[in-house]
């Protein structure tokens, strides 16, 4: 087999070898894990903007979290003006149709009528493929 042969061989090889192995515990696909980041990104920024619409858009139709999402983030939308940043983003884990981030993610109060303490907390997202793309699914905080 020639060089060039080989090469095209090997290179095959490794790319189908990180579709197939991308499973819990193994290496992240780099298109995934762009794809993730983005995903947490588009929901943190649909929050600063308040943008119940797209912050919903995120989130998979059939999760177990989209009706309480959906009140909940409305009435935080109505009561406070809050900032919101995400941090220390990690894909964790990869498999066919679910994904787990881990990342850090600060709220601070801009203004609002109630009372609201600033937080940082550390969390996991679980996201799973849904129309070409990852939606969150669950969330768990790690930190109070």
């Amino acid at each position: 087999m020639s060089r060039l042969g080989l090469s095209f061989v090997v290179t095959t090889f490794m790319a189908i070898s990180a579709q197939v192995l991308a499973e819990p515990g193994s290496f992240v696909v780099r298109e995934d894990e762009v794809m993730l980041t983005g995903a947490v990104h588009r929901q943190v920024e649909s929050m600063n903007r308040e943008d119940l619409g797209a912050y919903m858009e995120g989130i998979h139709p059939k999760a177990p979290i989209f009706d309480r999402y959906k009140i909940v983030m409305g009435q935080l939308f109505t009561v406070y003006d809050l900032s919101t940043r995400a941090e220390k983003i990690k894909v964790l884990s990869v498999d066919k149709d679910y994904a787990i981030v881990r990342l850090t993610l600060s709220k601070r109060k801009i203004q609002g009528r109630a009372h609201f303490r600033d937080t940082t907390i550390e969390s996991l997202w679980v996201y799973r493929r849904g129309n070409g793309s990852w939606l969150l699914w669950s969330t768990l905080n790690l930190s109070a």
